[in-house]
């Protein structure tokens, strides 16, 4: 917990650092009111474990839960659903997104990019570790089934909700740092879906498709707000439409964007379509079928503003007339040709994501 809010207080200062633009300061004291909320929240929960364990060992907290009796499980879910709304802030998971679209649009670019990457990505480990750690009967041989099924089912209608509003919302947007907001949203719903998953006996995997599919997402989001950065500082706007003609003003970075973007809507043989798919299957292998459609549904439904980015970087002529060929720094398209290609190689070669989380498992279980 410490960690976590040491990471949220960071997060607060850096939204908020551009003390003279209105903007950021706006998107600064939302992000910090919201996010005093669902660390009050996540304390609250934490609070209601403590009592029915009377430890903040994650081992005892879980021996605690398995056995605990009927007058306590109550207790149980108030905490467990407290948990799930603060950490759910935390990731920008639908219902509890609301900060996150004028925070990014707030926030300079590097630092949205810090919150879309540094933010999601220990969001989403402290959901694993604590959630697994704590309501999963790895302590004890007969476990609450009852408690397994419903917060199997209640990541499940997070992970939907994410889906859905996050793809939804992202159609209409012409700004490229709300629309990855809203994408994260989205792809904040595929990555509780492996954890959601876990909490079936007849799921098999050991999170490896969730990790593999977070290494793509970050990666691919990097590069994305990399190529921002570029159309920010030659264009001075982060609209769409700043992307008009960019295969004829910088191929090579409107090449490397292809690439990104292929790989966050889960086009063929790129890294986030093997993500999906491992994704995918744990879900059919438990039986997740409405979620598996929906799934599917939304991802198809995200072809849609993921290429037509692509369609305004190849297709759209320039306001100007005639492009004229930018000079864009070294450093940026390295970033962004360094991010697309680790995205081809994870698509091509997924083994070498998954043998070494299947490895770090085998031998770190004791972890828990």
């Amino acid at each position: 917990y410490i960690g976590l809010e040491l990471l949220s207080i960071t997060s607060y200062i850096l939204v908020g650092i551009r003390r003279k633009n209105r903007k950021a300061n706006e998107s600064a004291f939302k992000y910090l009111v919201q996010g005093g909320i669902s660390s009050a929240i996540i304390l609250y929960g934490m609070s209601f474990l403590y009592g029915i364990s009377g430890t903040t060992e994650l081992n005892g907290i879980n021996v605690s839960v398995q056995g605990a009796d009927a007058s306590l499980q109550p207790m149980i879910y108030v905490a467990f659903f407290l948990l799930l709304a603060g950490f759910g802030f935390k990731i920008a998971a639908a219902p509890f997104h609301t900060w996150v679209a004028d925070t990014y649009e707030g926030a300079s670019t590097p630092v949205a990019a810090f919150l879309a990457v540094v933010s999601k990505g220990a969001g989403l480990g402290i959901i694993f570790r604590v959630f697994y750690g704590v309501f999963y009967p790895l302590y004890s041989e007969s476990g609450n089934s009852q408690l397994e099924g419903d917060v199997f089912l209640s990541l499940g209608v997070l992970a939907a909700s994410a889906m859905i509003v996050g793809n939804l919302l992202a159609l209409r947007q012409k700004n490229m740092k709300r629309l990855l907001a809203y994408s994260g949203i989205a792809n904040a719903g595929y990555l509780i879906v492996p954890i959601a998953s876990q909490f079936n006996a007849v799921h098999t995997s050991n999170f490896s498709e969730l990790v593999y599919y977070l290494v793509a997402y970050l990666l691919m989001t990097i590069g994305a707000f990399a190529v921002i950065m570029v159309m920010e500082k030659k264009t001075g706007s982060g609209l769409m439409c700043a992307f008009s003609g960019l295969y004829y003003r910088a191929p090579w970075t409107a090449m490397a964007m292809t690439l990104l973007i292929l790989s966050l809507a889960g086009f063929p043989v790129s890294a986030g379509f093997f993500g999906k798919l491992l994704i995918l299957l744990g879900a059919v292998q438990v039986k997740l079928y409405w979620l598996a459609i929906i799934m599917v549904m939304t991802t198809i439904l995200s072809y849609y503003y993921y290429f037509n980015i692509i369609r305004q970087m190849f297709m759209r002529t320039s306001e100007e007339g005639e492009f004229s060929k930018w000079r864009t720094p070294w450093t940026l398209v390295l970033t962004v040709w360094f991010c697309a290609l680790a995205g081809v190689a994870l698509g091509f070669y997924p083994q070498v994501i998954l043998e070494w989380v299947q490895t770090i498992f085998s031998l770190g279980m004791d972890l828990f």
